[in-house]
């Protein structure tokens, strides 16, 4: 019997263990493999057509969540939420390893983040689709509008980008005129445009080129610079209605109203109603002004100026309604959202809509952390004097404290009457704004004073002759 050496038993030990190891990592692998066949789809039931089709699905799935989510940033964009058009972008862009998708989700931040002048962000994204020749040529106003931006030491930068857009523009349309980008071009890396180049844009011949440099005017406030070579214009051209409206405007910002009207009274465009609509805003008439405004609505109806334009004039006009649709379209940054919402309010009040504009105000004064502002603390205590809600009286004395005489001389009712809301306001007469602001004037104006005739009660003549009949020598 051969004795087995120490050596050849520490070897028999080690691959012993080797083995061990070897079997529990096989036996990990096969369970690892298990757990991911169920996890996969069984494609040992599918036939080979089958699976291809099981694989395009997810992938089809994969596509329509990405651009879900693309929708949905867009619609933000489109209702003028750009900050959480962002997150969604931004969120979107984290969890997307693909290179042509990331292209898609840059180009849309790229729109979200200059609608929320982020001009820095802007230009970093759009350095990012650079590289990508169909990306560049239509991202290319976007870069130009960004770079204006820019310092002034970054003249040499300005130049170059609008130089390169230029030339693809040139490529992709040779027959494009870019007398416009020159020109934005010029004004910002100088300050001005030359008079001698303007002269002579005028004196072109060209109706294109001289509505390019009459919206220059317009766009750069420089109308006076541009009238004085409007006279230059061949009469011919006139017949084209937007070259009238152009040199309408520009006439209308330099002060030259009756001429403005002159050329805008035979044309229905946005511009000249609203050259109309202003006129008519001169001669105090609102409600004809109105009227030209809502023509424009009717044309526009998202346009910002627009809605803004009907929001004053359906104020001035008594046409709450139309006031609060228009409130309604205007976007305003976040730090604007509880003004809006107190104007808001404000226009349901006149509407007679008590309850709608409480159930507003009270979420106001949430989001005010139960400090209302000075405007807002008087339109909250006027509707819970409406409402007959107690609370008046607690709020106008914090208002009072703030310097608000109404609030002061309101709380001053709250002590002379046990219930003021009932005892003083009848429940059957509304307390409408007028007749408020009317009995506060008369409180504050001094009382005209009154002319009294008094009555004689001695005559003269009666005095003369009591004096005759006592001193007969007076008479002589």
């Amino acid at each position: 019997m051969k004795i087995i050496s120490l050596k050849a038993i520490l070897l028999l030990i080690s691959l012993s263990l080797l083995s061990e190891v070897i079997r529990a990592q096989s036996n990990a692998n096969i369970i690892s493999r298990q757990a991911k066949r169920e996890l996969d789809p069984p494609y040992n039931i599918y036939h080979e057509i089958e699976a291809a089709y099981f694989n395009e699905g997810l992938q089809l799935d994969d596509r329509k969540d990405f651009l879900d989510q693309l929708r949905v940033a867009k619609s933000l964009l489109i209702d003028g939420h750009s900050n959480d058009a962002i997150l969604v972008l931004e969120k979107l862009s984290a969890k997307t390893n693909s290179y042509k998708k990331q292209l898609l989700i840059n180009r849309f931040l790229v729109l979200a983040y200059f609608s929320d002048a982020r001009a820095k962000e802007t230009r970093e994204t759009l350095a990012s689709l650079q590289d990508n020749a169909s990306w560049f040529y239509q991202n290319c106003t976007m870069r130009m509008v960004s770079a204006l931006s820019m310092p002034k030491e970054m003249n040499e930068k300005i130049e170059e980008i609008f130089n390169n857009c230029i030339v693809r523009i040139h490529n992709k349309n040779p027959y494009q005129d870019n007398t416009w980008l020159n020109l934005v071009l010029e004004k910002r890396l100088k300050g001005y445009v030359r008079s001698t180049r303007i002269r002579d844009l005028m004196a072109s011949n060209n109706i294109d080129i001289i509505k390019t440099v009459l919206r220059y005017g317009i766009f750069f406030k420089e109308h006076e610079r541009v009238l004085k070579h409007y006279g230059t214009i061949p009469v011919e051209f006139y017949a084209d209605p937007m070259l009238r409206t152009l040199v309408a405007v520009n006439l209308y910002n330099a002060g030259k109203y009756d001429q403005a009207l002159k050329l805008a009274q035979s044309i229905d465009n946005t511009n000249t109603n609203k050259i109309k609509g202003h006129m008519e805003i001169h001669k105090d008439d609102i409600k004809t002004a109105y009227s030209h405004y809502i023509s424009n609505l009717i044309q526009k109806p998202e346009s910002i100026v627009n809605n803004k334009l009907i929001l004053t004039t359906a104020w001035l006009s008594g046409n709450f309604k139309n006031a609060r649709i228009a409130l309604s379209k205007i976007p305003l940054s976040n730090s604007l959202s509880r003004e809006k919402e107190l104007l808001r309010i404000n226009i349901l009040i006149k509407e007679g809509k008590f309850k709608e504009a409480v159930y507003l105000m009270n979420n106001l004064d949430i989001r005010y952390n139960k400090r209302l502002p000075y405007e807002a603390a008087i339109l909250s205590t006027y509707l819970k004097l409406l409402n007959n809600d107690q609370n008046w009286i607690q709020l106008s004395d914090k208002s009072c404290l703030n310097k608000n005489i109404i609030s002061c001389w309101l709380h001053m009712q709250s002590k002379l009457w046990d219930n003021f809301t009932t005892e003083v306001i009848r429940k059957d007469q509304k307390m409408e704004s007028k007749t408020i602001q009317d009995r506060l004037e008369s409180m504050i104006t001094a009382p005209a004073q009154k002319k009294f005739n008094e009555p004689v009660l001695i005559y003269q003549k009666d005095i003369y002759e009591l004096d005759l009949a006592q001193y007969p020598d007076l008479g002589h």
